[in-house]
């Protein structure tokens, strides 16, 4: 039997068990973790003509046997320290009112077209002083692959006021998805125009720098926030209730998604020169050949500690000048095996293990599963109810990161990382603009109450 195989249903007896243990949420961290290396080991059996070895397989479903297991510890033991409340506030359709007025939505976006015009100008004259001109695609591809190239020395990337927009959009991108999900929930057709239009401009935004990885994320999370929304409002989601719509537009979503990222290729200035399968199989199949072919070779270990794991952290000790230079490491040289373009990343076992062993990749695990069960657990329990739940935020942003585990190691690079500080800067700016207009709201609600009460009282 291929190695392959037994790894893809080692892989879906874990996530089935992990599910129904831990909450039999479709949003739960268990989900976000292992069902993308599921299909990731369905594309690589399916395309490449070779099988994975033993040890690669042993090391992705240890791995995910390990997160499940830690999952479900840390859920049940939340549920005894702090059991769910029946009769807490959670926002139904009846009473769920937008976290934002359109006037705030109107100068939010306002902010994000100034914002994306002058991180685009930066970007420009990045590029132009290397020689990169032109059109649009031009301008971002050049600018892409330039900052790839020199990533490990910072010399070609976003810096001051440009970089702190990027990052704050980064992190914007989740709330608004959040609010764009609410939307669409409770409102259905009738959703805001203004929260669409958010969405969409920070979804831009971040589409500047040429990288259509960090965009995934606002979508990613806009599919969990409705998922969440929809199983706090009206309960656990039972797959033989899924509507038929659902069952069928989960892969009409996957293939969009899928040819949107390969037809976006020449906009972001990047040359095709794949079939899309070529394409599908170098995102979603690749890492997991990529992560074999090291293991099989000899996995050297990293330099320092936690250099590939923290990555970004690394990168700006080292460009203050408080590491030395070699401390930074930049992008994977882009790789080919047997004829076959393999792209450059590893799945997140690849930092784990090289910098921290085999013993140290499963303290890893285990931590990333802690975190992200904690931050899951309170997203459950604090829903939508008159202001803008931050634990669901933060599940958004830290769930993507865990979602890419299959791809390379996000997880801790962003969390730990001066752009991750930026983000939060983003987020806090947001949560202010609602909490204010969520008070000036509610005041001019109170005081129009009292003089309707005080009116009556005359009369």
């Amino acid at each position: 039997m291929s190695v392959t195989l037994v790894l893809f249903l080692l892989l879906l007896a874990i996530l089935i068990f992990g599910f129904k243990t831990s909450g039999e949420s479709f949003t739960s961290p268990v989900v976000l973790f292992i069902a993308p290396f599921i299909l990731e080991t369905i594309i690589a059996g399916l395309y490449y003509p070779w099988d994975i070895e033993l040890q690669t397989a042993i090391t992705v479903s240890t791995g995910a046997a390990v997160f499940a297991v830690v999952c479900i510890i840390t859920h049940v033991v939340f549920s005894r320290i702090k059991p769910a409340d029946e009769h807490r506030a959670i926002t139904t359709d009846s009473v769920y009112r937008p976290l934002f007025t359109k006037a705030s939505l109107v100068l939010c976006v306002i902010f994000l077209i100034v914002a994306v015009y002058i991180i685009y100008k930066a970007e420009k004259a990045a590029a132009a002083s290397l020689g990169i001109g032109g059109g649009l695609s031009d301008v971002l591809g050049g600018f892409n692959q330039a900052s790839k190239a020199s990533n490990a020395s910072g010399d070609v990337n976003f810096t001051g006021i440009p970089s702190l927009l990027y990052n704050m959009l980064t992190g914007m991108a989740y709330i608004f998805s959040y609010i764009l999900a609410a939307e669409f929930t409770f409102r259905g057709r009738h959703f805001s125009i203004s929260a669409l239009a958010t969405f969409l401009l920070c979804t831009l935004g971040i589409l500047v720098s040429g990288s259509r990885t960090a965009v995934l994320g606002p979508v990613i999370a806009l599919v969990v926030s409705m998922i969440l929304l929809r199983e706090q409002t009206k309960g656990k989601i039972r797959i033989g209730s899924i509507p038929l719509k659902y069952i069928l537009g989960i892969p009409a979503l996957v293939a969009l998604v899928i040819w949107l990222g390969y037809a976006s290729t020449s906009l972001i200035g990047r040359k095709i020169d794949q079939t899309p399968m070529d394409y599908i199989a170098v995102y979603l199949g690749a890492p997991l050949m990529n992560l074999n072919q090291a293991m099989s070779n000899g996995l050297p270990p990293s330099n320092y500690f936690g250099q590939f794991s923290l990555k970004y952290l690394y990168m700006s000790l080292a460009q203050g000048g408080i590491l030395p230079a070699d401390a930074s490491v930049g992008a994977f040289p882009y790789i080919g095996y047997a004829g076959y373009f393999m792209g450059n990343v590893y799945t997140t076992y690849y930092a784990f293990l090289a910098d921290f062993g085999y013993g140290g990749c499963l303290i890893a695990v285990v931590l990333m599963a802690v975190i992200m069960q904690l931050v899951f657990e309170n997203a459950v329990q604090n829903g939508l109810t008159k202001h803008i739940p931050i634990a669901a935020i933060a599940y958004l942003y830290l769930g993507f990161n865990l979602f890419m585990s299959f791809f390379s190691s996000n997880f801790y690079q962003n969390l730990i990382s001066t752009g991750f500080i930026k983000s939060v800067l983003g987020i806090i700016l947001l949560i202010g603009v609602e909490r204010f207009v969520s008070k000036k709201r509610d005041s001019g609600r109170e005081s129009t109450q009292g003089k309707k009460e005080s009116v009556l009282t005359k009369v």
